[in-house]
Protein backbone atom coordinates (compact mmCIF):
# COMPACT_ATOMS: atom_id res chain seq x y z
CA UNK A 1 0.00 0.00 0.00
CA UNK A 2 1.18 3.47 -1.08
CA UNK A 3 1.00 6.18 1.32
CA UNK A 4 -1.84 7.82 -0.71
CA UNK A 5 -3.57 4.58 -0.64
CA UNK A 6 -3.39 4.42 3.42
CA UNK A 7 -4.53 8.25 3.41
CA UNK A 8 -7.57 7.12 1.17
CA UNK A 9 -7.82 4.38 3.51
CA UNK A 10 -7.60 5.87 6.58
CA UNK A 11 -10.20 8.43 5.29
CA UNK A 12 -12.50 6.12 4.19
CA UNK A 13 -12.39 4.59 7.92
CA UNK A 14 -13.09 7.80 9.17
CA UNK A 15 -15.99 8.23 7.58
CA UNK A 16 -17.36 4.88 8.12
CA UNK A 17 -16.97 5.16 11.53
CA UNK A 18 -18.45 8.84 12.05
CA UNK A 19 -21.46 7.46 10.30
CA UNK A 20 -21.67 4.42 12.83
CA UNK A 21 -21.66 7.14 15.37
CA UNK A 22 -24.35 8.85 14.08
CA UNK A 23 -26.27 5.60 14.52
CA UNK A 24 -26.01 5.70 18.08
CA UNK A 25 -27.25 9.01 18.34
CA UNK A 26 -31.11 8.46 18.12
CA UNK A 27 -30.44 5.11 20.28
CA UNK A 28 -29.00 7.54 22.89
CA UNK A 29 -32.01 9.56 22.74
CA UNK A 30 -34.61 6.50 22.67
CA UNK A 31 -32.83 5.57 26.31
CA UNK A 32 -32.89 9.43 27.98
CA UNK A 33 -36.70 9.33 26.79
CA UNK A 34 -37.04 6.10 28.26
CA UNK A 35 -35.53 6.89 31.62
CA UNK A 36 -37.78 10.23 31.87
CA UNK A 37 -41.02 7.77 31.00
CA UNK A 38 -40.41 5.31 33.31
CA UNK A 39 -39.43 7.37 36.30
CA UNK A 40 -43.04 9.37 35.16
CA UNK A 41 -44.94 6.13 35.48
CA UNK A 42 -43.88 5.10 38.50
CA UNK A 43 -44.83 8.28 40.33
CA UNK A 44 -47.87 7.75 38.77
CA UNK A 45 -48.61 4.50 39.70
CA UNK A 46 -46.75 4.92 43.51
CA UNK A 47 -50.09 8.03 43.61
CA UNK A 48 -52.57 5.34 41.71
CA UNK A 49 -54.02 4.12 45.11
CA UNK A 50 -55.11 7.79 46.61
CA UNK A 51 -56.16 9.43 43.57
CA UNK A 52 -58.59 6.80 43.06
CA UNK A 53 -59.71 7.07 46.84
CA UNK A 54 -59.71 10.99 45.88
CA UNK A 55 -61.86 10.67 42.89
CA UNK A 56 -63.94 8.20 44.24
CA UNK A 57 -64.86 10.40 47.42
CA UNK A 58 -65.33 13.05 44.41
CA UNK A 59 -67.77 11.60 42.35
CA UNK A 60 -69.98 9.97 45.22
CA UNK A 61 -70.25 13.31 46.92
CA UNK A 62 -71.53 15.05 43.48
CA UNK A 63 -73.43 12.09 42.59
CA UNK A 64 -75.24 12.55 46.19
CA UNK A 65 -75.68 16.52 45.49
CA UNK A 66 -77.85 15.79 42.32
CA UNK A 67 -79.50 13.63 44.09
CA UNK A 68 -80.68 16.34 47.01
CA UNK A 69 -81.23 18.70 44.17
CA UNK A 70 -83.35 16.29 41.74
CA UNK A 71 -85.63 15.34 45.03
CA UNK A 72 -85.94 18.99 45.85
CA UNK A 73 -87.13 20.45 42.31
CA UNK A 74 -90.65 18.65 42.85
CA UNK A 75 -91.35 19.45 46.03
CA UNK A 76 -90.92 23.23 45.19
CA UNK A 77 -92.35 22.98 42.00
CA UNK A 78 -95.83 22.08 44.07
CA UNK A 79 -95.34 24.56 46.00
CA UNK A 80 -95.50 27.21 43.00
CA UNK A 81 -99.05 28.92 42.39
CA UNK A 82 -98.82 29.24 38.88
CA UNK A 83 -101.79 28.75 36.01
CA UNK A 84 -101.13 27.05 32.41
CA UNK A 85 -101.07 29.83 30.91
CA UNK A 86 -98.64 31.44 32.98
CA UNK A 87 -96.63 28.12 32.76
CA UNK A 88 -97.07 28.30 28.67
CA UNK A 89 -95.50 31.85 28.61
CA UNK A 90 -92.56 30.82 30.53
CA UNK A 91 -91.95 28.70 28.36
CA UNK A 92 -92.55 30.24 25.12
CA UNK A 93 -90.25 33.16 26.76
CA UNK A 94 -87.74 30.17 27.80
CA UNK A 95 -87.90 28.92 24.06
CA UNK A 96 -87.32 32.29 22.50
CA UNK A 97 -84.15 33.20 24.24
CA UNK A 98 -82.78 29.23 23.46
CA UNK A 99 -83.81 29.90 19.78
CA UNK A 100 -81.70 33.31 19.67
CA UNK A 101 -78.82 31.27 21.78
CA UNK A 102 -78.69 28.38 19.23
CA UNK A 103 -78.57 30.53 16.23
CA UNK A 104 -75.53 32.77 17.44
CA UNK A 105 -73.56 29.36 18.00
CA UNK A 106 -75.27 28.19 14.73
CA UNK A 107 -73.66 31.14 13.17
CA UNK A 108 -70.35 30.78 14.76
CA UNK A 109 -69.96 27.10 14.10
CA UNK A 110 -70.97 27.75 10.47
CA UNK A 111 -68.38 30.38 10.19
CA UNK A 112 -65.68 28.10 11.84
CA UNK A 113 -66.43 25.95 9.21
CA UNK A 114 -66.00 28.17 6.54
CA UNK A 115 -62.52 29.24 7.95
CA UNK A 116 -61.52 26.28 8.15
CA UNK A 117 -62.37 25.58 4.45
CA UNK A 118 -60.98 28.68 3.41
CA UNK A 119 -57.79 27.27 4.67
CA UNK A 120 -57.61 24.51 3.03
CA UNK A 121 -58.30 26.64 -0.37
CA UNK A 122 -55.71 28.85 0.29
CA UNK A 123 -52.71 25.63 0.77
CA UNK A 124 -54.41 24.86 -2.50
CA UNK A 125 -53.94 28.46 -3.92
CA UNK A 126 -50.61 28.64 -2.40
CA UNK A 127 -49.62 25.66 -4.03
CA UNK A 128 -50.46 26.69 -7.16
CA UNK A 129 -49.33 29.79 -7.36
CA UNK A 130 -45.47 28.03 -6.85
CA UNK A 131 -46.37 25.99 -9.35
CA UNK A 132 -47.23 28.23 -12.02
CA UNK A 133 -44.21 30.72 -11.00
CA UNK A 134 -41.99 27.44 -11.40
CA UNK A 135 -42.68 27.12 -14.88
CA UNK A 136 -43.17 31.08 -15.59
CA UNK A 137 -40.07 31.49 -14.57
CA UNK A 138 -38.26 28.66 -16.25
CA UNK A 139 -39.76 29.95 -19.78
CA UNK A 140 -38.52 33.89 -19.23
CA UNK A 141 -34.84 33.22 -18.28
CA UNK A 142 -34.02 29.51 -16.52
CA UNK A 143 -33.97 27.59 -19.32
CA UNK A 144 -32.88 29.62 -22.06
CA UNK A 145 -29.58 30.25 -19.42
CA UNK A 146 -29.49 26.80 -18.56
CA UNK A 147 -29.10 25.94 -22.63
CA UNK A 148 -26.59 29.22 -22.86
CA UNK A 149 -24.16 27.55 -20.35
CA UNK A 150 -24.52 24.41 -21.51
CA UNK A 151 -23.46 25.90 -24.83
CA UNK A 152 -20.13 27.48 -23.34
CA UNK A 153 -19.73 23.85 -21.52
CA UNK A 154 -19.77 22.48 -24.78
CA UNK A 155 -17.56 24.76 -26.64
CA UNK A 156 -14.95 24.21 -23.58
CA UNK A 157 -15.27 20.43 -23.83
CA UNK A 158 -14.94 20.64 -27.57
CA UNK A 159 -11.77 22.46 -26.96
CA UNK A 160 -10.83 19.97 -24.59
CA UNK A 161 -11.02 17.18 -26.57
CA UNK A 162 -7.52 17.51 -28.42
CA UNK A 163 -6.28 14.11 -29.82
CA UNK A 164 -2.96 15.41 -29.49
CA UNK A 165 -3.38 15.31 -25.51
CA UNK A 166 -4.09 12.33 -22.58
CA UNK A 167 -6.90 9.69 -24.94
CA UNK A 168 -8.40 8.54 -21.91
CA UNK A 169 -9.58 12.44 -20.88
CA UNK A 170 -10.60 12.99 -24.69
CA UNK A 171 -12.54 9.71 -23.81
CA UNK A 172 -14.52 11.45 -21.17
CA UNK A 173 -14.46 14.70 -22.55
CA UNK A 174 -16.44 13.23 -25.79
CA UNK A 175 -18.60 11.40 -23.49
CA UNK A 176 -19.81 14.02 -22.04
CA UNK A 177 -20.24 15.93 -25.23
CA UNK A 178 -22.65 13.21 -26.32
CA UNK A 179 -24.49 12.95 -23.11
CA UNK A 180 -25.55 16.51 -24.00
CA UNK A 181 -26.74 16.16 -27.26
CA UNK A 182 -28.27 13.31 -26.59
CA UNK A 183 -32.04 13.49 -26.03
CA UNK A 184 -34.09 13.06 -23.44
CA UNK A 185 -37.70 13.22 -25.35
CA UNK A 186 -38.83 9.69 -26.46
CA UNK A 187 -42.62 8.08 -26.89
CA UNK A 188 -42.00 6.93 -23.15
CA UNK A 189 -40.94 9.89 -21.84
CA UNK A 190 -43.56 13.19 -22.19
CA UNK A 191 -42.23 14.59 -18.78
CA UNK A 192 -38.81 14.89 -20.58
CA UNK A 193 -39.80 18.47 -22.22
CA UNK A 194 -40.68 19.87 -18.53
CA UNK A 195 -36.96 18.71 -17.31
CA UNK A 196 -35.41 21.48 -15.10
CA UNK A 197 -32.41 19.80 -15.97
CA UNK A 198 -33.15 19.72 -19.58
CA UNK A 199 -30.06 19.18 -22.00
CA UNK A 200 -29.53 20.91 -25.36
CA UNK A 201 -30.64 17.99 -27.54
CA UNK A 202 -34.02 17.98 -25.81
CA UNK A 203 -34.40 21.58 -25.77
CA UNK A 204 -34.18 21.79 -29.34
CA UNK A 205 -36.89 18.84 -30.06
CA UNK A 206 -39.52 20.11 -27.49
CA UNK A 207 -38.87 24.02 -27.68
CA UNK A 208 -38.94 24.65 -31.49
CA UNK A 209 -40.30 29.20 -31.80
CA UNK A 210 -43.87 27.98 -32.14
CA UNK A 211 -44.16 25.79 -29.37
CA UNK A 212 -42.09 27.43 -27.09
CA UNK A 213 -44.46 30.48 -27.75
CA UNK A 214 -47.63 29.12 -26.83
CA UNK A 215 -46.30 27.39 -24.10
CA UNK A 216 -44.61 30.62 -22.35
CA UNK A 217 -47.71 32.52 -22.90
CA UNK A 218 -49.52 29.59 -20.98
CA UNK A 219 -47.56 30.14 -18.25
CA UNK A 220 -47.94 33.91 -18.28
CA UNK A 221 -51.99 33.21 -17.98
CA UNK A 222 -51.72 30.39 -15.56
CA UNK A 223 -48.91 32.62 -13.52
CA UNK A 224 -51.73 35.67 -13.64
CA UNK A 225 -54.19 33.84 -12.66
CA UNK A 226 -52.89 31.92 -10.03
CA UNK A 227 -50.91 35.04 -8.44
CA UNK A 228 -54.46 37.04 -8.52
CA UNK A 229 -56.58 34.21 -7.07
CA UNK A 230 -53.74 33.57 -4.24
CA UNK A 231 -54.30 37.47 -3.13
CA UNK A 232 -57.92 37.47 -3.59
CA UNK A 233 -57.52 34.37 -1.00
CA UNK A 234 -55.54 35.87 1.38
CA UNK A 235 -58.18 38.47 1.80
CA UNK A 236 -61.09 36.73 1.77
CA UNK A 237 -59.54 34.50 4.25
CA UNK A 238 -58.81 37.42 6.52
CA UNK A 239 -62.27 39.02 6.30
CA UNK A 240 -63.79 35.38 7.26
CA UNK A 241 -61.85 35.14 10.19
CA UNK A 242 -62.51 38.39 11.56
CA UNK A 243 -66.09 37.48 11.09
CA UNK A 244 -65.37 34.26 13.02
CA UNK A 245 -64.14 36.01 15.65
CA UNK A 246 -67.15 38.67 15.82
CA UNK A 247 -69.60 35.62 15.69
CA UNK A 248 -67.50 33.70 18.24
CA UNK A 249 -67.79 37.03 20.50
CA UNK A 250 -71.57 37.23 20.13
CA UNK A 251 -71.76 33.35 20.84
CA UNK A 252 -70.18 33.94 24.04
CA UNK A 253 -72.31 36.53 25.10
CA UNK A 254 -74.80 34.67 24.21
CA UNK A 255 -74.19 31.46 26.31
CA UNK A 256 -73.08 34.27 29.30
CA UNK A 257 -76.33 36.15 29.23
CA UNK A 258 -78.38 33.34 28.36
CA UNK A 259 -80.34 33.49 31.76
CA UNK A 260 -80.20 37.10 32.33
CA UNK A 261 -81.74 36.94 28.59
CA UNK A 262 -84.38 35.00 29.53
CA UNK A 263 -85.57 36.79 32.98
CA UNK A 264 -85.93 40.13 30.80
CA UNK A 265 -87.69 38.20 28.16
CA UNK A 266 -90.55 36.52 31.33
CA UNK A 267 -90.66 40.61 31.90
CA UNK A 268 -91.45 41.51 28.71
CA UNK A 269 -93.93 39.09 28.24
CA UNK A 270 -95.64 40.04 31.42
CA UNK A 271 -95.63 36.18 32.29
CA UNK A 272 -96.30 36.60 36.31
CA UNK A 273 -97.10 40.00 36.42
CA UNK A 274 -100.51 41.36 36.29
CA UNK A 275 -101.63 41.29 33.21
CA UNK A 276 -100.92 37.25 33.20
CA UNK A 277 -103.68 36.81 35.89
CA UNK A 278 -106.14 37.63 33.15
CA UNK A 279 -108.55 35.13 31.75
Amino acid sequence: MTPAQQLDALRNALVTGQREMLKFEPLKTSIADLMLRIKSLETAVADQPNASAAYTDFYRAVERYRSEIECGIPTQRCQLELNDKQIACIRKAIDTVDTRVRKALCERDEQDADVKARQLKQLQLDADLVWAKRWYDYFSKTMQARITRQRDDLKALSLLADPSKDQCEMWFYLSEMEAMLRSGRTPDNGTACYDEEINIATFLDCWPPKCYTAAYQHWIVAFNDAESAQKIGITELAEAVKHAADLAVIADEALAKRREWILKELKAQDCCGPMSKCP
